[in-house]
């Protein structure tokens, strides 16, 4: 290929020829793009080619696009007025795959064809989508699953993906109603690595199937589910109910509508870990997989008062008490502010001040936070143990992306007034008051400062501390 530079930028003639030394392409460039005539680009994330027609900078007319011979298209489409407008061919080593019409940039009739998937279309109404475990195929029997659609809302889904050990099929299928599960088989989350199937009835979702997907981590494509799980008003109800927090799973076991004990899952690049929760009469036990530590949590409840207990290898290592007296300060009451910069606004997260980790030898960091976390806003082991699994499942025990984001902290006494940290206050136009406690007394303010400049002065205002 023969191109010309002026100041860095591609102008003039352009000139492509193949092997053969014959001109495929030929076409003027004007400030460094396209302008009239014939291109061969590059196409983007290592895809191919193709061979573009421009006049006065725009495609216009038949445009192809090939891995390495022209004569071999992968697809061709048809351009006009800067749009999609006319015939789009796809092709596989030669073969005709299928044609798709387009209207003002809009497929409109014929067959859309990608790497995996296919899309059928009809007078500009999506009308099936099929899509395959592996490059695309012609052969209608070897799709994972296909969805099939009326007045562009979905109506049906036959999944070949997965298999449910109780009642094998070739295929599952889910009809749906005004676009919602109605009867059959669907799979939660598609998008996950993680997925469970629900069987629905009438609208209600009765049983869901999963599997011990530790077991099953390397075969994703398709998976048989063998554990049942039977649901009550929406929720399960008996069986494991899943909780996918990205790089966490909460997996809760219950039973008659009682949670049993559950499992807290842990991910992270080369790192696994397994926290498991049950409850044994008046006590929590706390199991931690990677650092093979046990310890009980034990509630007792007595004259107005609730007393945890934290048991390692069988003796007591911590233990608070607090007041079940509403009236009545607890010993640890208070809050703690923490403030994040998020959308350009201060977000400011109100937390329940924990309790400071004590030296203990043999406890894990997980298992602390758990003890940590409890408190008097509950009574029975039961209630306590629910919230548990609650406060898990809804990341409020571990959340280490808000800590790293983080600007500034202030606790709050139980009279709701600040006594250490940066409190932040909002002021009109974007701005904001800062204000250094120490000990419960102002150390210093300073008003209508900027975003911009916010973070630097908090930090200005810690160094007096």
């Amino acid at each position: 290929m023969t191109v010309n530079y002026t100041k860095g930028e591609k102008e003039g003639e352009t000139i492509a020829k193949d092997k053969d030394n014959k001109v495929v392409a030929k076409g003027f460039y004007k400030n460094g793009k396209p302008f009239n005539g014939t291109f061969i680009r590059e196409l983007e994330n290592d895809r191919g080619y193709e061979l573009i027609n421009v006049v006065d900078f725009k495609k216009t007319g038949i445009q192809k696009e090939f891995s390495y011979s022209l004569e071999n298209p992968e697809k061709t489409y048809t351009v006009k007025n800067d749009q999609l407008n006319g015939t789009t061919t796809f092709y596989d080593n030669g073969k005709l795959l299928g044609t798709l019409d387009y209207k003002n940039d809009e497929p409109f009739d014929g067959i859309l064809i990608g790497d995996k998937e296919s899309s059928v279309f009809k007078n500009g109404k999506l009308i099936s989508e099929t899509f395959y475990s592996e490059n695309l195929t012609r052969d209608e029997n070897s799709f994972k699953k296909k969805k099939n659609y009326e007045n562009g809302i979905i109506s049906t889904i036959l999944d070949q993906s997965f298999s449910i050990a109780e009642n094998p099929q070739t295929v599952y299928e889910g009809i749906y109603k005004h676009g919602k599960p109605y009867s059959g088989y669907f799979v939660s989350d598609e998008d996950s690595e993680f997925k469970v199937i629900n069987f629905f009835e009438n609208g209600v979702p009765k049983f869901q199937y999963s599997n011990d997907y530790l077991e099953n981590m390397d075969n994703y494509a398709h998976q048989s589910y063998n554990i049942k799980s039977t649901f009550k008003d929406g929720k399960i109800f008996d069986g494991v109910e899943f909780v996918n927090n990205n790089k966490q799973l909460i997996l809760k076991y219950w039973k008659n509508g009682e949670l049993q004990n559950f499992d807290w899952d842990l991910f992270a690049e080369n790192y696994f870990n397994r926290i498991h929760f049950e409850l044994k009469n008046d006590a929590i036990e706390i199991n931690d997989l990677r650092e093979k530590k046990t310890a009980v949590i034990k509630i007792i409840t007595a004259n107005n008062t609730l007393t945890k207990n934290l048991v390692m290898d069988g003796k007591i290592t911590d233990t608070k008490t607090y007041s079940l007296d509403k009236n009545l300060t607890k010993e640890n009451s208070g809050k703690v502010i923490l403030y994040s910069i998020e959308d350009e606004k201060i977000i400011a997260k109100t937390m329940d001040l924990p309790d400071q980790q004590m030296d203990i030898d043999g406890i894990s960091d997980l298992i602390y936070k758990v003890y940590a976390s409890i408190n008097a806003d509950f009574i029975t082991t039961q209630e306590i143990f629910v919230k548990l699994a609650q406060n898990i499942s809804n990341k409020n025990l571990l959340d280490d992306e808000n800590d790293r984001n983080v600007l500034s902290a202030v606790r709050i006494n139980s009279s709701g007034k600040p006594t250490d940290g940066v409190l932040i206050d909002n002021l009109p136009d974007n701005n904001y008051k800062l204000q250094l406690y120490k000990n419960g007394k102002l150390i210093k303010s300073l008003e209508k400062i900027d975003l911009k400049e916010i973070e630097k002065e908090v930090r200005n205002l810690e160094k007096l501390y």
